[in-house]
């Protein structure tokens, strides 16, 4: 339980530096449920709104092995809160992520519009059209 509350309690009061230093010594946490909606240290720090926190744990997970983290990015959290900056980064990231399906299923393309957050759609249509082009969703 305190592993749970510690990370929350932090980014509720914006000790950011501190959480992501910790988080980096073990990078398993930041890609591990931590709350009773799965969501994972990169999804506070996308929902928080800060680029400096989102980009480090980013960072901190490309040295991971892809398959241990793969569900656990945060483009469809952003998009359904709004967080153009956190889009941005994610796509730099890794513009796969794009299509990647939460547990609902939903893409970020899905959710954007959905809760009303036109610049993001305008965004991933407009600087993503080359990807979405080339990309057919596995049968």
């Amino acid at each position: 339980m305190i592993f749970i509350i510690e990370p929350c309690r932090a980014m509720i009061k914006e000790e950011w530096k501190k959480k992501v230093k910790e988080e980096l010594k073990d990078k398993t946490k930041s890609v591990f449920p931590m709350t009773a909606n799965r969501d994972t240290t990169l999804h506070l720090a996308v929902y928080n709104g800060e680029e400096e926190p989102t980009r480090a744990l980013l960072k901190g997970i490309s040295e991971m092995d892809e398959a241990f983290w793969r569900n656990s990015v945060g483009n469809t959290q952003a998009a359904t809160v709004g967080n153009l900056t956190a889009v941005k980064l994610l796509v730099e990231y890794k513009k796969e992520d794009l299509v990647a399906e939460n547990i609902y299923g939903e893409t970020p393309l899905f959710r954007a519009p959905r809760c009303g957050h036109v610049e993001i759609v305008s965004y991933i249509l407009e600087n993503c059209e080359d990807f979405f082009s080339r990309w057919s969703r596995p049968h």
